[in-house]
């Protein structure tokens, strides 16, 4: 996030005739940070800024229609030079074993009782709530069905899912993703070379040209946060989950390597599905820029 919004305002900067180069900050105490340094020079005129403020999540769901040349193309080149690479799984039979994974992590995820709470949690429930903390999940961005919103909502109490959990069931909760997947264009992976920090933040520059290239061309992204629990799994020792959460992600992890090509020393930044479809119904609200930026003197 902090990688893509710096993307952000080295666009804005050379908008301004202000050439941007991003260095590190040291710091202490965990601190992590990025410096950009402007300087007076001719510079062109970035064509990926006007794609910024139209930048979007797009749940819809969309019928299948395949991916133009050109617009692989654009996405491919969008990481050139920056250390990143973007997969693409076009093929029908790939894209459904890839649904079928991401319909069996939301399973997961609901039934988890650690991750379900950080899921309720980040939801916004109610136009009001919506308005008073101005993050999270706004309902109205899923863009479901009336009964669909029913379901969800019934779905907020544990009580309930440990239930399911507890006699195997839960079949039902993989469907919806399934349906959204299943007829993508596409379903990417952006990768950055290095672990850490560091390849999270320069990933998310790459990332966000990757996003702002697909706004340019009338593709929807939807992202999922499959290779977050991968790497809870494999770099975090699997805190948080336990032993048959951890084996279910092991299992799951063995058939994602069929499809993506992840090499040591690499990391995932994030998996999407890509679709032309209509533009979501809703969009997020943003927190009032003095709430997120402080200037140093």
């Amino acid at each position: 996030a902090l990688g893509a919004a710096v993307e952000n305002a080295v666009l804005a900067a050379r908008s301004l005739g202000l050439a941007a180069a991003v260095e590190p900050i040291a710091g202490g105490h965990g601190v992590y940070g990025r410096r950009l340094i402007l300087r007076r020079e001719r510079v062109e005129e970035p064509e990926l800024l006007r794609f910024v403020a139209r930048r979007v999540t797009n749940r819809r769901k969309a019928p299948w229609k395949p991916l133009a040349g050109e617009h692989r193309q654009a996405l491919l080149n969008a990481t050139e030079g920056s250390g990143a690479r973007l997969q693409l799984l076009e093929d029908p039979a790939a894209v459904s074993a890839a649904a079928s994974l991401l319909g069996r992590a939301d399973r997961l995820v609901y039934l988890s009782r650690r991750m379900h709470a950080d899921l309720v949690q980040e939801v916004r429930w109610s136009p009001e709530e919506v308005l008073a903390k101005r993050d999270g999940i706004d309902l109205a961005t899923l863009d479901l069905e009336p009964k669909d919103v029913a379901v969800l909502r019934t779905l907020q109490s544990w009580p309930a899912l440990a239930r399911v959990r507890s006699i195997g069931g839960g079949e039902a909760l993989e469907e919806g993703t399934r349906e959204l997947v299943q007829p993508a264009s596409a379903v990417a992976l952006v990768t950055m070379a290095g672990t850490g920090r560091d390849a999270y933040f320069d990933g998310g520059r790459a990332l966000q040209r990757v996003w702002l290239r697909a706004t340019e061309h009338g593709l929807g992204v939807h992202p999922f946060g499959l290779p977050f629990l991968f790497a809870r799994l494999e770099r975090g020792a699997g805190t948080g989950f336990d032993a048959g959460e951890c084996e279910v992600l092991s299992g799951m992890r063995r058939r994602y390597h069929e499809l993506f090509d992840v090499r040591a020393g690499e990391t995932e930044v994030l998996l999407f599905r890509v679709f032309y479809g209509e533009e979501p119904s809703a969009r997020a609200l943003r927190r009032p820029l003095a709430d997120v930026l402080s200037y140093a003197p």
